[in-house]
């Protein structure tokens, strides 16, 4: 049996056992196994302190002196590592609680540290503004920023809340097409693409279309769809490339005043 084998297996029952850092607070006194990124890293003389994050929230860890084999690992880990982290939760000395922040009340005391994946070091601190250039070039990375993860979750919670407020109402959601003959709207700049080298197609400029014919069958239609407009602008607002949500409602009956 090749030693690869046994370190994919073993890696296979940790994940098993995984306990998502959001959850442990309920876990006090117990070992644990959690898994994720090291996000940032700090030593205070004999002990070693970083924080681990994974998609549910962050956690101390602390690798006390006294468990040798774990304090070497922490002192070669660096910021953007992924690790599996075996170790004690245990409630933090009062005048280290954090309240209103998760896990504020509790710490990880690491006893074992498995190396995932490794990673250079970043030119810029994580959650650091940046020009647009450097953002642009290193987004892979700051993606992971606390801002920039931000954005991306109000982005979902309004598409949800556009999603389930419709479907509440017996609206219907189709997708629209991306590639079409021509443009719905007749008029607005569109952008052309080859289609297999003998006919000229567009990049969708509107699902306007489509929505009427949506209605016809299900009297209430809606979409979230990619729009193309070949645009130009100067402003922050680029029209080139947009996410729309969009509806159409017949028989809509109109209250008198």
């Amino acid at each position: 049996m090749s030693l690869a084998f046994v370190i994919y297996v073993n890696i296979i029952i940790a994940m098993k056992n995984r306990i998502y850092i959001k959850d442990l607070k309920e876990q006090v006194g117990k070992e644990v196994i959690i898994a994720g990124w090291v996000d940032v890293r700090r030593d205070q003389g004999k002990m070693v302190f970083f924080d681990m994050r994974d998609m549910t929230g962050k956690v101390q860890c602390v690798v006390l002196p006294s468990h040798a084999e774990a304090t070497e690992k922490a002192k070669e880990i660096r910021p953007e590592w992924v690790l599996i982290i075996t170790g004690m939760v245990n409630k933090r000395p009062a005048k280290n609680v954090k309240t209103g922040v998760l896990n504020g009340e509790v710490e990880l005391e690491v006893t074992g540290i498995e190396i995932l994946s490794k990673a250079i070091d970043l030119p810029f601190e994580l959650n650091e503004l940046v020009n647009l250039d450097t953002y642009l070039d290193n987004f892979p990375y700051k993606l992971r920023s606390d801002r920039t993860k931000d954005i991306f979750k109000m982005q979902s919670s309004i598409l949800e809340a556009f999603r389930s407020s419709l479907r509440r109402q017996g609206f219907m959601e189709f997708m629209s097409p991306g590639i079409v003959g021509g443009d719905a709207e007749g008029g607005a700049a569109v952008f052309s693409v080859n289609y297999f080298n003998d006919y000229k197609a567009y990049l969708a400029t509107s699902p306007q279309f489509y929505k009427q014919i949506m209605v016809g069958a299900f009297e209430r239609s809606c979409t979230i769809a990619k729009v193309f407009r070949a645009e130009k602008s100067a402003t922050t607002r680029h029209l080139s490339e947009i996410t729309q949500m969009d509806l159409k409602w017949v028989l809509l009956k109109m209250k008198k005043k």
